[in-house]
């Protein structure tokens, strides 16, 4: 199985495949994910992008359109992030649930990822939008993670949809706190904390020894 992928859109992209738009995207990424996006101007995207103004205008309705762009191509990043290490080092079906929430929690602390997408994300595009965007991926992750724990005999086919949702709430909810935290790092922690005594209420924490063994960054 692929990791889910992003297909909720709310603006009128104009959307063609090229260079350009891969470049503006990864210039973008790094000076909002460096500065913030106050802080960034098109002017400066193009230019670190090495194309014309006219050229981001083709590929993209405005400023905060690319930038929604760029939380975008984030969470599909981070999904296939926990997608190939859960693949890779052959964790339990039963466990990935409680490894990838770990994994995310980190990826959330990651400077770049946490100025693009937790501080700026809601603060951009609004918290409703910002939750919308990461709907496709997270939930199907989060689906995929616990229909594992109904074959395994753990949780009821008819809790999967609920308990996705919960854990989409706590998640998001974690992620707005690492951001705004002056200490990313103990934040994350607490909400680790909290997020593993609601998967060992559904039998669906795994022990700190397998999650170390996938832990590589």
């Amino acid at each position: 199985m692929s990791p889910p992928t992003a297909r909720h859109r709310t603006a009128p992209r104009a959307l063609k495949p090229s260079q350009n738009r891969e470049k503006l995207l990864s210039a973008a990424r790094e000076l909002i994910g460096r500065q913030g996006y106050a802080a960034t101007g098109t002017e400066q995207i193009v230019r670190e992008a090495g194309i014309t103004r006219g050229a981001l205008y083709y590929q993209f309705v405005d400023k905060r359109d690319l930038f929604r762009a760029v939380c975008e191509s984030v969470m599909a990043e981070m999904a296939q992030r926990i997608y190939d290490q859960t693949m890779r080092d052959a964790v339990a079906e039963e466990h990935e649930l409680s490894v990838g929430c770990a994994l995310l929690l980190d990826f959330y602390s990651e400077p770049q990822i946490r100025q693009v997408l937790l501080i700026d994300g809601p603060a951009v595009l609004g918290f409703g939008e910002w939750r919308a965007l990461q709907e496709p991926v997270s939930l199907g992750l989060l689906t995929h993670a616990l229909e594992h724990l109904v074959e395994a005999g753990r949780i009821g086919a008819n809790q999967v949809a609920p308990l996705a949702d919960m854990l989409f709430g706590a998640l998001s909810q974690a992620g707005v706190a690492i951001g705004a935290a002056d200490d990313p790092a103990a934040a994350r922690e607490a909400y680790r904390s909290s997020i593993d005594g609601l998967l060992e209420g559904i039998g669906a924490l795994c022990s700190p020894r397998e999650i170390a063994r996938v832990w590589r960054w």
